[in-house]
Protein backbone atom coordinates (compact mmCIF):
# COMPACT_ATOMS: atom_id res chain seq x y z
CA UNK A 1 0.00 0.00 0.00
CA UNK A 2 3.00 2.56 -0.61
CA UNK A 3 2.14 6.13 -1.27
CA UNK A 4 -1.49 5.57 -0.37
CA UNK A 5 -1.51 9.45 -0.20
CA UNK A 6 -4.85 9.26 1.23
CA UNK A 7 -5.17 6.59 3.29
CA UNK A 8 -5.99 7.53 7.12
CA UNK A 9 -6.95 4.09 8.81
CA UNK A 10 -6.47 1.10 8.98
CA UNK A 11 -8.81 -1.98 11.59
CA UNK A 12 -8.24 -1.81 14.80
CA UNK A 13 -6.88 -4.97 15.59
CA UNK A 14 -4.89 -6.99 12.82
CA UNK A 15 -3.76 -10.57 12.68
CA UNK A 16 -2.80 -11.58 9.23
CA UNK A 17 -0.44 -14.66 10.51
CA UNK A 18 1.33 -15.72 7.15
CA UNK A 19 2.06 -11.72 6.10
CA UNK A 20 5.57 -11.29 5.31
CA UNK A 21 6.36 -8.15 4.54
CA UNK A 22 4.01 -4.20 5.13
CA UNK A 23 4.95 -1.57 3.08
CA UNK A 24 2.65 1.53 4.43
CA UNK A 25 5.50 4.57 3.69
CA UNK A 26 4.29 7.71 2.00
CA UNK A 27 0.85 7.44 3.61
CA UNK A 28 0.96 10.67 5.27
CA UNK A 29 -2.29 11.08 6.22
CA UNK A 30 -2.14 7.11 8.05
CA UNK A 31 -1.71 8.50 12.08
CA UNK A 32 -2.16 5.28 13.93
CA UNK A 33 -0.69 1.57 13.53
CA UNK A 34 -3.51 -0.98 14.54
CA UNK A 35 -3.06 -3.32 17.40
CA UNK A 36 -1.68 -6.36 16.88
CA UNK A 37 -3.56 -9.56 18.17
CA UNK A 38 -1.70 -12.24 18.93
CA UNK A 39 1.88 -13.46 17.33
CA UNK A 40 2.71 -12.97 14.06
CA UNK A 41 5.52 -15.38 12.88
CA UNK A 42 6.03 -14.42 10.09
CA UNK A 43 6.43 -10.43 9.12
CA UNK A 44 10.08 -9.18 8.90
CA UNK A 45 9.84 -6.20 7.73
CA UNK A 46 7.77 -3.24 8.67
CA UNK A 47 7.87 -0.08 6.45
CA UNK A 48 5.88 3.00 8.20
CA UNK A 49 8.54 5.89 7.12
CA UNK A 50 6.66 9.13 5.65
CA UNK A 51 3.19 8.06 7.97
CA UNK A 52 1.44 10.61 10.45
CA UNK A 53 2.24 8.00 13.09
CA UNK A 54 2.85 8.70 16.27
CA UNK A 55 3.35 5.74 18.24
CA UNK A 56 3.51 2.20 17.64
CA UNK A 57 1.17 0.27 19.84
CA UNK A 58 2.56 -1.71 22.89
CA UNK A 59 1.43 -5.26 20.99
CA UNK A 60 4.23 -4.73 18.50
CA UNK A 61 5.99 -7.64 20.78
CA UNK A 62 3.70 -10.14 18.58
CA UNK A 63 5.69 -9.35 15.84
CA UNK A 64 8.34 -12.15 16.76
CA UNK A 65 10.26 -12.80 13.57
CA UNK A 66 10.02 -8.94 12.79
CA UNK A 67 14.15 -7.91 11.42
CA UNK A 68 13.61 -4.46 10.19
CA UNK A 69 11.26 -1.51 11.42
CA UNK A 70 11.09 1.75 9.40
CA UNK A 71 9.88 5.05 10.93
CA UNK A 72 11.65 7.23 9.40
CA UNK A 73 10.66 10.51 8.44
CA UNK A 74 7.33 10.60 10.37
CA UNK A 75 7.32 13.93 11.68
CA UNK A 76 5.13 13.11 14.10
CA UNK A 77 6.45 10.12 15.79
CA UNK A 78 7.50 10.39 19.44
CA UNK A 79 6.96 7.35 21.06
CA UNK A 80 8.78 3.91 20.75
CA UNK A 81 6.48 1.23 23.12
CA UNK A 82 8.91 -0.66 26.21
CA UNK A 83 7.46 -3.96 24.59
CA UNK A 84 10.58 -3.08 21.46
CA UNK A 85 12.88 -4.47 23.70
CA UNK A 86 11.08 -8.05 23.43
CA UNK A 87 11.71 -8.06 19.56
CA UNK A 88 14.43 -10.49 19.61
CA UNK A 89 15.51 -10.91 15.62
CA UNK A 90 15.15 -7.13 15.27
CA UNK A 91 18.43 -5.94 13.17
CA UNK A 92 17.63 -2.96 11.22
CA UNK A 93 15.96 0.21 13.11
CA UNK A 94 15.56 3.35 11.25
CA UNK A 95 14.12 6.63 12.77
CA UNK A 96 15.42 9.12 10.86
CA UNK A 97 13.69 12.30 11.01
CA UNK A 98 11.72 11.57 13.31
CA UNK A 99 11.88 14.59 15.09
CA UNK A 100 9.84 14.78 17.87
CA UNK A 101 11.31 11.61 19.24
CA UNK A 102 13.39 12.83 21.68
CA UNK A 103 13.68 9.78 24.18
CA UNK A 104 13.64 6.23 23.60
CA UNK A 105 11.56 3.66 26.35
CA UNK A 106 13.09 2.53 29.64
CA UNK A 107 13.34 -1.15 29.59
CA UNK A 108 10.59 -3.15 31.92
CA UNK A 109 11.73 -5.73 33.91
CA UNK A 110 9.84 -8.56 34.06
CA UNK A 111 7.92 -9.38 37.59
CA UNK A 112 6.37 -12.87 36.17
CA UNK A 113 8.09 -15.88 35.46
CA UNK A 114 6.69 -16.59 32.30
CA UNK A 115 8.14 -12.74 30.95
CA UNK A 116 10.92 -12.70 29.00
CA UNK A 117 13.37 -12.36 32.35
CA UNK A 118 15.87 -14.37 30.63
CA UNK A 119 15.93 -12.24 27.08
CA UNK A 120 18.44 -10.17 25.79
CA UNK A 121 17.62 -6.72 25.06
CA UNK A 122 18.18 -6.47 20.91
CA UNK A 123 20.71 -9.05 20.73
CA UNK A 124 20.89 -8.81 16.62
CA UNK A 125 20.46 -5.25 16.28
CA UNK A 126 23.04 -4.39 13.72
CA UNK A 127 21.98 -1.00 12.20
CA UNK A 128 20.36 1.52 14.10
CA UNK A 129 19.64 4.84 12.48
CA UNK A 130 18.23 7.49 14.97
CA UNK A 131 19.83 11.04 12.65
CA UNK A 132 17.86 14.41 12.97
CA UNK A 133 15.73 12.92 16.29
CA UNK A 134 16.24 15.13 19.15
CA UNK A 135 17.30 12.33 21.66
CA UNK A 136 18.66 14.22 24.98
CA UNK A 137 19.94 11.11 26.20
CA UNK A 138 21.42 7.63 25.14
CA UNK A 139 21.80 5.62 27.91
CA UNK A 140 19.59 3.05 26.78
CA UNK A 141 22.09 2.10 24.38
CA UNK A 142 24.08 0.55 27.98
CA UNK A 143 20.96 -1.60 27.90
CA UNK A 144 21.15 -3.59 24.77
CA UNK A 145 22.75 -6.70 24.32
CA UNK A 146 23.85 -6.13 20.91
CA UNK A 147 27.54 -5.39 22.06
CA UNK A 148 29.83 -6.83 19.18
CA UNK A 149 26.75 -6.93 16.36
CA UNK A 150 25.64 -3.31 16.46
CA UNK A 151 27.80 -2.09 13.43
CA UNK A 152 26.48 1.02 12.38
CA UNK A 153 24.82 3.89 14.79
CA UNK A 154 23.35 7.32 13.41
CA UNK A 155 23.32 9.87 15.86
CA UNK A 156 23.45 12.70 14.06
CA UNK A 157 21.32 15.72 14.92
CA UNK A 158 20.72 14.49 18.60
CA UNK A 159 20.88 16.99 21.80
CA UNK A 160 22.67 14.49 24.40
CA UNK A 161 25.46 16.52 25.90
CA UNK A 162 27.96 13.88 27.14
CA UNK A 163 29.49 10.50 24.94
CA UNK A 164 28.96 7.59 27.76
CA UNK A 165 32.16 5.76 28.12
CA UNK A 166 30.95 2.49 27.37
CA UNK A 167 30.00 3.23 24.11
CA UNK A 168 33.31 1.92 23.61
CA UNK A 169 32.09 -2.09 23.80
CA UNK A 170 30.43 -1.63 20.57
CA UNK A 171 33.82 -3.41 18.95
CA UNK A 172 32.30 -3.44 15.76
CA UNK A 173 30.37 -0.16 15.18
CA UNK A 174 31.70 1.60 11.53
Amino acid sequence: MRGCRKLTKLPGRVHLKSLESIDLSHCGRLKNFPEIVGKMESLGEMNLSGTAIEELPSSIRYLIRLYSLKLSNCKNFTNLPCSIYELQNLQFVYLRGCQKLVRFPNKVIPTNSNDIAGSLTLPNLFHLYIEGANLSEIDFLGTLDCWSRLGILDLSGSNFVRLPEWITKFVNMQ
